[in-house]
């Protein structure tokens, strides 16, 4: 098998409301066809179930960054979903990457319906 290698892993939730939009600020930061992609719903909320998936792209691709996007109105965290729920979320997926994947930069962002910010 030859090796093949990307820059980034990105983690998003399957709504399709932001997929574009996801998809061009990461072509415009120079990441087309450079990323493998995790969708799952509420992305940061569902961390644990894609732990497998995650460690499969960071062998075989070796991201040297993982993105991680939340988005406003996300339906997987139910009714009750305010930024601060998505802050939490974002921060505890953040470290837990980072403990587990040192040497990998970890970027959190929340996407909203006519921007996307960058969490730090």
């Amino acid at each position: 098998m030859s090796k093949h290698t990307c820059t980034a892993l990105v983690i998003s939730c399957t709504d399709f409301r932001f997929v574009t939009m996801i998809r061009d600020l990461l072509v415009g930061s120079g990441l087309k066809d450079n990323y493998d992609l995790i969708a799952t719903p509420g992305a940061s909320l569902g961390l644990e179930k894609i732990a497998d998936s995650i460690s499969t792209s960071i062998r075989l691709h070796e991201p040297e960054n993982i993105y991680i996007f939340d988005h406003e109105d996300c339906g997987a965290y139910g009714e009750d979903n305010p930024r601060e729920a998505h802050m939490r979320n974002l921060k505890k997926a953040k470290e837990l990457l980072i403990q587990n994947y040192h040497n990998k930069k970890v970027l959190t962002y929340i996407s909203g319906f006519d921007k996307i910010e960058e969490i730090l």
